[in-house]
Order: structure tokens, then sequence, then C-alpha cells
């Protein structure tokens, strides 16, 4: 599968979970414009140097404003 066919793929789940949940992805600073013209403006993105399309064994699953 070509890398961008995975792009479009996962930007669509995000932009329809970003309809009922906050939504923050970490971008590669070398892929914002290309990213960023998939994503909807509701989903926040933080531009960081990273090198794999998935963090959740190695990064935050969710982040807390207000945690009790």
């Amino acid at each position: 599968i070509p890398l961008d066919d995975v792009r479009g793929q996962w930007a669509d789940v995000v932009n329809r979970l970003s309809k009922f949940e906050p939504v923050l992805m970490v971008i590669d600073p070398r892929e914002v414009r290309r990213v960023g013209r998939l994503l909807n403006s509701e989903i926040e993105t933080v531009d960081l140097p990273v090198n794999d399309g998935w963090s959740r064994d190695s990064g935050p699953v969710l982040r807390c404003e207000r945690c009790r």
C-alpha cells in the first residue's frame, strides 16, 4: 500500500473522530504542509520530529487538561 494512500486513510479516521472527541496529532515538521492539507481545522497538531506512524506504545495516548 503506498504511503500516500495510508496518509489519506489516517486522515479520514482522525477527521471523523474529531467530530466527537478532541484530537491532537504529532506531525514531523517535514510533513506539516502535506499532512496539514488532509486534516480538518478541528484537529490540533504539534510539530515534533518523529519517524513512526504509531505512537501508542511509545508516546502519550491522551492529554488531560484538568485531571482529578
